[in-house]
């Protein structure tokens, strides 16, 4: 893809990269840890050609709750560049999902997101997704193999 913007700025894709889950279940299960887990497979790595390039980072993956509690359930979800927060964490629910759940019934939420980062560097940067349950106990599994196709991330360098 290449584009030109209104001042005539070339701009184009400079390379993609791709990670699928596969359907690897990663649990969460306690509440207000101050620990998230690592979603497998919602991993990947990227070189950047450019210093002034941007990267375009699109993810998605499910979330799925087992059927027995009541009240709120609250989850949390934050990508991460090496060790620098990028989206999520933040707030009394950052970027997660805060859900009425009562009774003996299962809940399956798929959620999107995309986000564009500009890291100024043409060293190697790795993305990755972490999940964890905010409130209530619950038993509660990201990409669970039996409740969908996985979760998959698509990173893309943007020259500018």
């Amino acid at each position: 893809l290449r584009g030109m913007t209104t001042d005539n700025t070339d701009r184009y894709v400079v390379q993609v990269k791709y990670a699928s889950n596969l359907q690897t279940t990663t649990e969460a299960t306690t509440a207000n840890s101050s620990a998230f887990v690592e979603l497998s497979g919602m991993s990947v790595s990227i070189t950047p050609t450019y210093l002034s390039s941007k990267i375009l980072i699109m993810y998605n993956y499910h979330i799925h709750i087992n059927g027995g509690s009541t009240g709120w359930i609250s989850t949390d979800t934050k990508l991460m560049r090496g060790s620098t927060n990028l989206i999520g964490s933040g707030g009394n629910y950052g970027s997660g999902h805060r859900e009425q759940h009562a009774g003996n019934f299962d809940q399956l939420i798929y959620v999107a997101k995309q986000y564009v980062d500009a890291p100024s560097s043409t060293s190697e940067l790795t993305y990755k997704v972490y999940g964890k349950v905010t409130q209530n106990t619950v038993s509660m599994s990201y990409n669970a193999d039996d409740n969908g196709t996985g979760g998959s991330m698509v990173v893309m360098e943007i020259a500018q």
